[in-house]
């Protein structure tokens, strides 16, 4: 992109990356990678935290993956149909694998020399202006998405957020996280049934907690702005909430597209939130909680580094909406 972007009247030393879900992680990963030094200026993470694997998970999935296939030499994947591929990759999933996210990238010590988390938290990572927020209810997309799933009572949120941990190597309690959430949404008057709880938490586990303390750590680097969109999703009566992915249609300027108003929803206040709409952040009809990430990834970001709302992150600090967090940065 630096380096050909200027026959097409773009400006190599104005270079902004930017991506969402493993989009965004995979930004993130840039940042931690020293050969992706000056290459670009500005980076936007939208629902996705720094993540990656260690070697050895690494070939744990590689191992996996081949055992589906019937391979026994790398090469003989060239040779794999792509459906017969896919459905490999679908039996891995199946089997549990890091909670679900089996395929990513993985610190190898040369392209990726150390994991991006810890690129950020040692400071190693680029400093350059960097953006990064999540949806509310992030988890509810996967929720509706998954037959499997249904609407848990109390013992099966537990076993869920307990397997969840395990899985994930979190290091809590889950009965302790639950009571903890369930108590901080009631002090904020929200809903506290086990489907709520298990959205938050698992919403939180995802894709907040990375998020949060990548922004907290960065901010000691360079410029760094943390966002939490909560405009809801007015599909399934409501069900997905502020869902992940939700915000792309009102970054990319597409609530027009075919079929987009039963996702995103319709009306002046939808409009208003899109790059192209009349209500800024902070505004008197939208908050800047809200909209945060739309009208500033659209429009002044990518210009000039400079969203429309005060997003900014001053220093690390823990989020009080946010228990898993506060009792991650307490048991840290």
């Amino acid at each position: 992109m630096r380096d050909h972007i200027a026959p097409f009247g773009g400006d190599p030393s104005n270079v902004t990356v930017f991506g969402e879900s493993v989009g965004a992680m995979s930004v993130c990963d840039l940042m931690g990678r020293p050969a992706a030094r000056g290459l670009f200026c500005r980076a936007i993470a939208q629902s996705g935290p720094p993540v990656a694997a260690a070697i050895a998970t690494a070939e744990e999935h590689t191992a996996k993956l081949f055992a589906e296939l019937g391979c026994t030499e790398p090469n003989q994947l060239r040779e794999v149909p792509l459906a017969a591929l896919i459905s490999a990759q679908g039996g891995v999933l199946a089997t549990g694998a890091s909670g679900g996210l089996a395929f990513t990238p993985v610190v190898d010590g040369t392209s990726v020399p150390v994991s991006p988390p810890e690129a950020f938290e040692s400071g190693t990572s680029t400093a350059v202006p960097f953006l990064i927020g999540t949806n509310r209810d992030e988890a509810k997309l996967f929720m509706v998405g998954d037959p499997k799933n249904r609407p848990p009572d109390e013992d099966l949120l537990l076993r869920r957020i307990d397997r969840a941990f395990d899985l994930n190597a979190v290091g809590l309690s889950a009965r302790g996280a639950i009571d903890a959430y369930r108590q901080a949404r009631a002090e904020r008057q929200e809903p506290t049934d086990p489907r709520e709880l298990w959205s938050a938490i698992e919403s939180d586990r995802m894709f907040r907690v990375g998020s949060v303390r990548a922004a907290a750590a960065h901010a000691g680097q360079a410029d760094t702005y943390c966002y939490l969109f909560t405009w809801e999703s007015p599909a399934m009566q409501g069900a997905l909430g502020s869902c992940h992915a939700l915000e792309i249609p009102f970054v990319l300027g597409t609530l027009d597209a075919p079929g987009m108003g039963r996702f995103a929803g319709t009306g002046f206040e939808t409009v208003a939130l899109g790059p192209a709409g009349s209500v800024r952040a902070g505004g008197d009809r939208v908050s800047a909680e809200g909209v945060g990430c739309a009208p500033a990834c659209r429009s002044e970001w990518g210009r000039t580094g400079a969203p429309q709302a005060d997003l900014k992150v001053h220093a690390p600090r823990s989020m009080t909406t946010c228990p898993l967090l506060d009792s991650v940065v307490k048991s840290a």
